[in-house]
């Protein structure tokens, strides 16, 4: 995976994580949590213990302060084996960049460092469920000052981990949306055990031993000092992270491409049909030469996304670019690398099967290929339209 830019940090930040990976990860022990529907605890600690969730956590409360580009260096390197499973990694990020961000001096000290070991997990409930990327549109979950703190009410869907996180950053309407429709947003940390939260998991393609949740706020307090940022001021806090998380499911995508050519390319070279082995014929070196062309270009338009958000750049229409490419070019590996493998790789065995759903959700999540083919030709010059 060359990077002519990259610094010899950068480059032993991945060889690191390339080793752990190839060490602490064990393809079985994944699809055993995803046929279990169980979260992957065990990995979740190790991960920890590697201090891979310090990478974005300020040095002073014990992460590595590492910025966009090490943490797709992370995810690229983890989606090897993980996959679309990486999910679990970078939600909990996103929260420690916003935290980090726009958090009270309390609510850092009370957190980074636990979610720098592990020992704490945030996840992030804002789609409500007749929105997807209509955020603002669909919004209806309200927020009402009560005296010390805030009553939630409302519903969200889709929200990562709710059955297995301390906390999850809920997005309310508690103010007039004016001047502007993202105003009177507050963005609140809210436990999801507390009572009036009801969790519903709900049935998903993919990422089983993660989970995905309906979660119903019905009058669900939450302190004073569980909003973060400012009241009415919520926007801010949220998009912070939400065109980093692009580039970084660019990463995961990229690669969970590697991670298919991985098991792909051997299986090309052992398998025998006709007297040959199936890599000799030009069909199926055509695919997996495509897989590997495909790698290379998302892992550029990744890197170069990344790179640009750390210049202090404007890079939201390449981290657009880089998320429709690779989550695209994702799909077709995963399919291709099944289609293969025959009906071998139509067993959960090999694993491909797995990187297909839960890498799917990430051509729809956060922000469908659709619109952001619309971003990119208003870029253009071309006329907003929606």
């Amino acid at each position: 995976m060359s990077d002519l830019l990259a610094t010899p940090e950068e480059q032993e930040l991945r060889d690191f994580v390339r080793g752990f990976a190839d060490d602490k990860i064990d393809p079985a022990y994944l699809r055993q949590v995803d046929d279990e529907k169980r979260f992957p605890l065990e990995l979740w600690m190790a991960l920890g213990e590697a201090g891979l969730h310090g990478i974005a956590i300020p040095e002073e409360y014990g992460g590595s302060g590492g910025g966009v580009m090490a943490q797709a260096i992370v995810v690229e390197e983890l989606a090897r084996l993980m996959g679309g499973m990486t999910t679990v990694w970078h939600i909990n990020t996103s929260a420690i960049i916003t935290l980090s961000e726009h958090g009270t001096p309390e609510q850092k000290a009370d957190r980074l460092a636990r979610m720098a070991s592990g020992e704490y997990r945030i996840g992030i409930s804002i789609t409500e469920p007749g929105g997807g990327t209509d955020v603002l549109g669909a919004l209806e979950t309200t927020g009402t000052k009560v005296d010390g703190g805030w009553l939630i009410n409302g519903s969200k869907m889709y929200t990562t981990m709710a059955d297995d996180c301390h906390e999850v950053m809920v997005l309310a309407r508690t103010g007039e949306p004016k001047p502007r429709r993202s105003a009177g947003l507050t963005y609140f940390l809210v436990d999801p055990h507390s009572p009036g939260v009801t969790r519903n998991r709900l049935g998903t393609l993919g990422q089983q031993a993660i989970g995905t949740f309906q979660v119903f706020y019905d009058d669900v307090f939450v302190p004073d000092s569980g909003v973060i940022g400012e009241p009415d001021e919520g926007w801010t806090p949220l998009t912070t992270c939400i065109n980093q998380e692009r580039i970084i499911i660019a990463a995961c995508c990229t690669g969970t491409i590697q991670g298919v050519l991985d098991q792909v390319v051997p299986y090309a070279k052992d398998r025998v049909v006709f007297g040959n082995a199936i890599g000799k014929y030009q069909a199926v070196q055509h695919h997996i030469a495509n897989m590997e062309i495909s790698r290379q270009a998302a892992h550029l338009l990744t890197i170069n996304a990344a790179r640009m958000c750390e210049a202090g750049l404007p890079y939201t229409t390449e981290a657009n670019i880089a998320k429709c490419f690779a989550s695209e070019a994702c799909s077709v590996a995963c399919d291709l690398g099944i289609q293969i493998m025959g009906g071998a790789g139509y067993l959960k065995d090999m694993h491909v099967e797995r990187m297909w759903r839960d890498t799917r959700i990430m051509r729809i999540g956060p922000l469908a290929n659709e619109v952001i083919r619309n971003y990119v030709a208003e870029s253009l010059g071309l006329p907003r339209s929606f």
